[in-house]
C-alpha cells in the first residue's frame, strides 16, 4: 500500500494484512499497527515474522478477533551518527519522525482506504525491539488514539522513578490509564536478560499500573521470541 508523506517529502509503502473474508463482505475491522526492529523494514513481520500464518490460524481457531494489521517502515533501518554527532544524540533521532508519520499520515490513509473501525477502542499498536520504543513513544503520547499497547523485547525504558511525569504524565492518573489501556503487554525472551522487562513490569504494577508480562522460554533477541509474543498478544485484543 503506497501513500505520500508530507513529513518525509516522499512516497512511502506499508504492508497490510486483511483477515479471511475481507474481500467478500462489507464488515469493518479493528486495526493493529505492528512495527519491526532496528535494521529491518516493513517486510520484517511478513518475511521473518510469518504474521499471516499466525493471524490466519488464531482467527480460524476462534482465538483472535478478525483484524487488519498494518506494518510500516519505522525509519530505523540503518543506525549511524553523523560527523560531530554523539551516538546518544543519534539514538534520540533514530526513528523520531515515525510517531508523527503514523498518527498524521498512516492512520488517516488506512482509515480512508480500508474498512476499519476508527475509534481508539479498535486501535492497537505493538513493536519489537526498537519498534517497541517507537510504540511507546507513539501510544503513550497519544492515549486518545490507542487502547492496546505491546512491547516485544522493547527498547528504551519508562522512567519508573519519575512515573508521574514521564511521557507527559501519561501514568499520573493511574485509574484513567488503566481504564483507557485495556492491554499493556510486555514480552521478552528468557535468554536475552529479561530482568529489565520484568523489573519494568513489576515496577509498573507496584505503582498501580496494570500490565501483562510474558517471557518466551528458551529464546533470545530473535523472531521466535517475537512470534510467540505476537501469538500471546493478538488474542487479547479488541475484547472490550
Amino acid at each position: 500500500e503506497q501513500y505520500a508523506s508530507s513529513v518525509t517529502g516522499r512516497e512511502r509503502a506499508c504492508w497490510v494484512y486483511t483477515p479471511p473474508g475481507y474481500d467478500q463482505g462489507d464488515e469493518r475491522y479493528p486495526v493493529l499497527y505492528l512495527q519491526h526492529g532496528g535494521g529491518e523494514n516493513e517486510c520484517g513481520w511478513v518475511w521473518q515474522g510469518k504474521i499471516h500464518y499466525i493471524l490466519d490460524n488464531l482467527i480460524a481457531e476462534g482465538k483472535a478477533k478478525p483484524m487488519i494489521v498494518v506494518m510500516d517502515n519505522g525509519n530505523i533501518e540503518v543506525f549511524k551518527n553523523k560527523p560531530g554527532e554523539s551516538p546518544t544524540e543519534a539514538r534520540a533521532k533514530f526513528g523520531a519522525q515515525f510517531p508523527a508519520i503514523l498518527v498524521n499520515e498512516i492512520i488517516p490513509h488506512i482509515e480512508s482506504n480500508y474498512r476499519t473501525l476508527t475509534d481508539r477502542e479498535n486501535r492497537a499498536m505493538a513493536g519489537l525491539s526498537w519498534g517497541g520504543l517507537l510504540t511507546f513513544n507513539t501510544t503513550l503520547n497519544n492515549l486518545d488514539k490507542f487502547a492496546y499497547i505491546g512491547g516485544f523485547s522493547g527498547a528504551g525504558s519508562i522512567d519508573l522513578p519519575n512515573i508521574d511525569t514521564t511521557y507527559n504524565g501519561a501514568f499520573k492518573d493511574r485509574k484513567a490509564f488503566n481504564d483507557k489501556v485495556h492491554v499493556f503487554f510486555l514480552g521478552i525472551g528468557s535468554e536475552e536478560r529479561p530482568e529489565r522487562t520484568k523489573k519494568l513490569s513489576d515496577g509498573l504494577k507496584a505503582a498501580g499500573i496494570n500490565n501483562i508480562y510474558y517471557e518466551s522460554p528458551g529464546t533470545a533477541h530473535e523472531f521466535l521470541t517475537w512470534r510467540r509474543c505476537l501469538k500471546e498478544f493478538v488474542p487479547l485484543l479488541f475484547r472490550k
